[in-house]
């Protein structure tokens, strides 16, 4: 379940983070029940945790979309969002980066 996301982004600008989600035989597309996005900035400061469901959009089955605001005054460098999908007893946890720069 790799999370894809544009590795450069400008301050005050979109995160789009997306995620497929595979059932434990690895192939079968899978929608979670629950999404958490923890976002952190270069120190490891933990600066948002995403759960509102409406903020996940399906894009098609096992496909979840998260848009999230940088905000205009992060730390310039390299952030890391850790997503964590659940379905009943499946949970899945990927990993994705992207650096903050200025405009």
């Amino acid at each position: 379940m790799p999370v894809d996301l544009e590795k450069e982004i400008i301050r005050g600008q979109d995160a789009k983070m997306e995620v497929e989600c595979y059932d434990w035989d690895e192939t079968t597309l899978i929608d979670p029940t629950s999404n958490t996005v923890e976002v952190f900035d270069p120190v490891g400061t933990l600066m948002d945790t995403i759960t509102d469901p409406a903020l996940f959009t399906k894009i098609s089955d096992g496909k979840v979309r998260l848009v999230w605001r940088v905000p205009s005054d992060a730390v310039l460098g390299w952030w890391k969002a850790v997503w964590t999908a659940v379905k009943t007893s499946h949970q899945s946890i990927e990993y994705a980066e992207f650096e903050v720069i200025a405009k």
